[in-house]
C-alpha cells in the first residue's frame, strides 16, 4: 500500500539532542541489543544526564545534541504542541527508542564517546537531550544510533507497554472519514549521520537533529490502506475509536470511525517495512 510521490519532501519533525556529556563506552555491536553494563543510561527526556563524568552542559568542553521535532511545511513542534498534522494525516502520540548513541571526531575514537539508551517522545514537555560533557575539543564528523527494541533490563516507555522500538498513534483523513492508524515495530534502524564541527577549547559544540516527519511518512497511500484494513478485517471489528460505525463515522472520536489501520506489527508489514527504510535518511544534522 506504498504509493510514489513526485512532491517536495516537507520538513520534519526536529529532534534536540543536547551532547555535553560523553563517557568511555564499548565498541559499537552490530547484531542484536548490546547491553554493556559500563555505558552511562540517559532514558529520560530533557534531564541530561551526567554522561559518565557527572559533568553538565555548560562544562569547557563538549558537544551538545539536541532532538527537534518539525511540523507541516517545516513548523517547529513546540512543548505543549498536542498533534503533528499533515493534509493527509496527524500524528497524536509518538514514542522511539535509541541505542548506542556514539560520538565520533579526531579526538574521539570509536568507542570513546557513548550513550546507552534514550527515549524519544511526543507530546513533549521539552526536547530530548543526549549531553557530553566530557567530548574534548577537537573536530567532529559522524553521530550514529540505533532505533531499537528495549533492552531486557530497561523499563519499557509507557507508551509501549512492552519492548518496542516504534509506536505511533495517530489520525489518517480518509474517505468517507477519518481513521485512527497505530504503527508499531519492533525491528530496528540504523541511523549514520555525517557532518563537519569544530569544536575549540573552552567552548561548546551545538548540533540539533532533525526528524523530518513528513519524509519519514511520505510515500504512505492511506486511502490504500484503509481499503487494506477493511478488505481485511471486515467493516465493523469495532478495534478502535470510532467503534467501526462506518455509517456516519461521527463518534467519539472527534468524527474517527471504522476499524484501525494497523502499520508494521500485526499489520501491514509492507508500509512497516516502507516507514523504516524511510527512517535512515529522516533525521539530519543541523549546524
Amino acid at each position: 500500500m506504498i504509493r510514489r510521490s513526485d512532491t517536495h519532501r516537507l520538513p520534519g519533525a526536529h529532534l534536540a539532542i543536547a551532547i555535553a556529556a560523553l563517557a568511555s563506552g564499548c565498541a559499537f555491536e552490530g547484531g542484536g541489543p548490546a547491553d554493556p553494563p559500563d555505558l552511562p543510561d540517559a532514558a529520560g527526556q530533557g534531564d541530561g544526564g551526567d554522561g559518565g563524568d557527572g559533568g553538565d552542559a555548560g562544562g569547557d568542553s563538549g558537544v551538545t545534541f539536541e532532538f527537534d521535532y518539525v511540523g507541516n511545511a517545516g513548523a517547529d513542534i513546540e512543548p505543549g504542541d498536542g498533534e503533528i498534522v499533515f493534509p493527509d494525516f496527524k500524528i497524536t502520540r509518538m514514542t522511539m527508542q535509541l541505542h548506542r548513541m556514539e560520538l565520533v571526531g579526531d579526538t574521539a575514537s570509536p568507542g570513546d564517546l557513548v550513550w546507552r539508551s534514550r527515549v524519544l517522545d511526543f507530546p513533549l514537555t521539552s526536547p530530548p537531550r543526549v549531553p557530553f560533557t566530557a567530548a574534548p575539543p577537537g573536530l567532529y564528523s559522524r553521530f550514529h544510533y540505533r532505533v531499537e527494541r528495549t533492552y531486557s533490563d530497561e523499563e519499557p516507555p509507557p507508551h509501549f507497554g512492552e519492548r518496542l522500538s516504534i509506536k505511533v498513534e495517530g489520525v489518517a483523513f480518509v474517505a468517507p472519514f477519518q481513521r485512527p492508524f497505530e504503527y508499531i515495530d519492533d525491528k530496528h534502524v540504523d541511523v549514520d549521520l555525517k557532518f563537519t564541527k569544530e569544536v575549540a577549547p573552552g567552548m561548546a559544540g551545538l548540533i540539533e537533529i532533525e526528524l523530518d516527519v513528513a519524509s519519514w511518512f511520505e510515500g504512505l497511500d492511506w486511502q490504500a490502506l484503509a481499503d487494506d484494513e477493511d478488505g481485511d478485517d471486515g467493516d465493523d471489528d469495532n478495534s478502535g475509536p470510532g467503534g467501526g460505525d462506518d455509517d456516519d463515522g461521527d463518534d467519539d472520536d472527534g468524527g474517527s470511525g471504522g476499524n484501525v489501520i494497523h502499520i508494521g506489527m500485526d499489520g501491514n508489514d509492507e508500509a512497516g517495512r516502507h516507514l523504516r527504510e524511510n527512517l535512515k535518511d529522516s533525521f539530519r544534522a543541523v549546524l
